[in-house]
């Protein structure tokens, strides 16, 4: 476990020894508990769902499972999904009971409210949010409407801002690959996607300021590794958080992000109402929570505990599909690049502004990322949700409350059951398909949501924030493809994610090379 986990660590900004001696007596806590809760659980368990991960062939089969999961947990679900393909499978987790759905009750998964069955709730304790600071206010309804409201129904006028920050910072972050460059992704896009996303959710104050951009991106790597190194212990000794670096860390960056924000907002709450109507003209995050959130809530804290809360999911999910598109990009640069600028070619000609509907007319590059994703999906689980009051299957099956039910979306989306030649990287797969007159075009697009794509959720809960990510990226990867081209490393490969529980994490050490497009 410690080779998969310490790179991790090492990837953070100020990683020291330290940190890496207290997750391994984090990690000796935790295996006792295993073999203690292995022993008293497993030994007498009625369960009658099947355990991923479960082989009678091996002595202590149930703590080989528990052990196995943090490092092999995707090889687990993929192998569950293939053994039980119409069961209810269970997962061999510390922190949640997890049960893995066949994809026969996603529908009626899907059409259920969220007062039984919760995304929101589930997010929070993904991100163990009473200690990562991650709670439920940031998935409640005050901010999926506020979310909602931007960047569904005012979605162009997000991706002309994005677009206008995207031609001020691209240029900046890779001045310097006139000829091939090695540039680190992680070190890249994570900076550059927060600036391009605050200028939407805050304005063009705080967006280009490098303080706000190191906090953010700190607060964000510090909440994921926090709730990772927590995700091995169970409930009972989560206090052990607090001897975590990066439990303070996340508080320290919090206390500096909420200093940067608070003049703002207190100065957009400040203003009369002629001020007020001018200032929501602008269409940030910020003026829709204002809208929103109910009085006791309009605060400068409150508002700035959503706002920042409400980025760390959006800049983990974003970055992972932006950056695993520029690796599959680089890896095939040549079979890819061209059809790609012929098409923006077309649809943009000579303008530099980029609207929605120009991307809405970039099919090539649509389908490619939808590509891109299936196959480096951030996790190989999808549809997440709490069980919130006891909710009755089809089947007669009653999930129990408290427990976390989802979908296998990883496997599924990699199944010949669901797509034709699955195993096959196809980038301009989805181009065709909806090229055919003679195909059923729902589903085909990057954000919508069928059982063969559910990378990005699924029914009513899923993601509302899908169009404006998706957004970012294509602004991203369009700007990168008019002005350099990309590679890998002489005789290297893909690198590969790295792989944990059910996540699948860019390689900290991930880069391509970078050089000056030559027209």
């Amino acid at each position: 476990m410690n080779e998969t986990i310490l790179p991790l660590v090492r990837s953070a900004q100020d990683a020291s020894g330290s940190r890496f001696h207290i997750f391994s007596g984090l990690i000796l806590l935790a295996l006792s508990v295993i073999l203690l809760k292995t022993i008293n659980i497993f030994g007498t368990s009625k369960e009658s769902y099947p355990l991923a991960g479960y082989s009678s062939k091996h002595a202590f089969p149930a703590l080989r499972a528990r052990l196995g999961w943090f490092l092999n947990g995707g090889t687990f679900i993929d192998d569950a999904f293939v053994k039980y393909p119409d069961q209810i499978f269970r997962l061999p987790t510390l922190n949640r009971y997890m049960l893995v759905l066949p994809p026969k009750y996603l529908a009626e998964v899907n059409d259920a409210p969220d007062s039984v069955l919760s995304n929101g709730h589930a997010s929070t304790d993904f991100f163990i949010g009473n200690w990562t600071t991650i709670d439920y206010a940031i998935f409640d309804h005050p901010t999926l409407d506020a979310v909602k409201k931007q960047y569904i129904s005012k979605i162009g006028v997000q991706v002309g801002l994005a677009a206008d920050e995207a031609i001020h910072a691209i240029p900046r972050r890779f001045s310097s690959c006139q000829d091939w460059t090695p540039v680190s992704l992680n070190a890249t896009i994570r900076p550059l996607l927060v600036q391009i996303a605050t200028r939407t959710t805050v304005g063009s104050e705080l967006c280009r300021d490098p303080e706000w951009i190191d906090n953010i991106v700190g607060y964000a790597q510090s909440v994921a590794f926090a709730s990772t190194y927590l995700k091995t212990l169970p409930p009972f000794l989560r206090p052990l958080a607090y001897l975590l670096p990066d439990y303070h860390r996340i508080h320290w960056y919090k206390r500096r992000l909420h200093k940067l924000l608070r003049p703002h907002i207190k100065q957009f709450l400040d203003d009369d109402g002629n001020e007020w109507g001018a200032r929501n003209e602008v269409e940030t995050l910020l003026a829709y929570y204002a809208e929103v959130l109910p009085s006791h809530e309009m605060t400068p804290d409150s508002i700035a505990h959503r706002l920042i809360g409400s980025s760390v999911g959006a800049f983990q999910l974003t970055t992972s599909v932006v950056s695993n598109c520029i690796l599959d990009l680089a890896a095939a640069f040549d079979k890819y690049a061209p059809a790609l600028r012929e098409e923006i070619g077309e649809v943009l000609g000579d303008q530099q502004k980029i609207t929605n509907a120009h991307l809405a007319k970039m099919w090539k590059l649509d389908s490619f990322m939808k590509e891109s994703l299936r196959f480096r999906p951030i996790s190989k689980l999808s549809g997440n949700r709490k069980v919130l009051q006891p909710f009755r299957l089809s089947s007669g099956t009653v999930l129990p409350v408290g427990a976390h039910i989802s979908f296998p979306g990883g496997p599924m989306s990699l199944s010949d059951s669901y797509i034709r030649d699955a195993r096959t990287f196809d980038g301009f797969r989805f181009e065709r398909m909806r090229l055919d007159p003679k195909q059923d075009h729902s589903g085909l697009q990057f954000t919508s949501n069928t059982a063969a794509a559910m990378h990005l959720g699924s029914g009513r809960q899923q993601c509302p924030g899908r169009f404006f990510g998706a957004a970012m990226g294509k602004i991203i990867l369009i700007k990168l493809l008019q002005r350099f081209d990309l590679a890998l490393k002489e005789g290297q490969s893909r690198p590969d994610s790295l792989k944990l529980m059910d996540m699948d994490i860019l390689h900290p050490d991930a880069e391509v090379l970078v050089r000056e497009r030559v027209l």
